[in-house]
């Protein structure tokens, strides 16, 4: 029973391995689009911006001695850059733009049913129309199974 109990670190990496995925396009406008690309890159560009000033604040102790006030500085700046970077990517990132999360699959479906969010009202609107042809098409006695269902909220 001990053994279990210390694995208690390969729980995020089980939960990746077993996690139930949805892969698809959503559809977006150029400024959406333009600002999500500009919120990624602004993030991850603070990684390469850390390592600038942490060469910065090497060539700097070498050329002017340890006693530097610039030194502390730039390992200070690269510190905050990493920091910043890491509650972009993890507190930030996932709020912005559409996203979505996999449902267990109901009775009555083929497949599983994947929930949008951060989505535009007219999709939804065309999402559910959708669903109603199908729908229609299955009570007129169109195809037997139905597969690629999506809910939207």
């Amino acid at each position: 029973m001990l053994a279990f109990t210390q694995l208690h670190a390969l729980a995020p990496v089980v939960e990746e391995v077993t996690m139930r995925r949805a892969r698809g396009f959503v559809p977006t406008t150029r400024r959406v689009r333009r600002n999500l690309l500009f919120l990624s890159w602004s993030i991850f560009s603070l990684l390469p911006l850390t390592l600038l000033l942490w060469v910065a604040a090497a060539v700097v102790a070498g050329n002017a001695g340890p006693q530097s006030p610039w030194i502390g500085t730039f390992v200070v700046a690269g510190i905050f850059t990493i920091f910043a970077g890491l509650i972009g990517l993890i507190g930030v990132l996932p709020l912005v733009g559409p996203r979505g999360r996999v449902l267990a699959r109901e009775r009555g479906y083929q497949d599983n049913v994947v929930e949008l969010f951060h989505v535009h009202p007219a999709f939804v609107l065309a999402v559910q129309r959708l669903q109603q042809a199908r729908g229609a098409q299955l009570a007129a006695g169109g195809a037997s199974s139905v597969s690629g269902e999506m809910e939207v909220n």
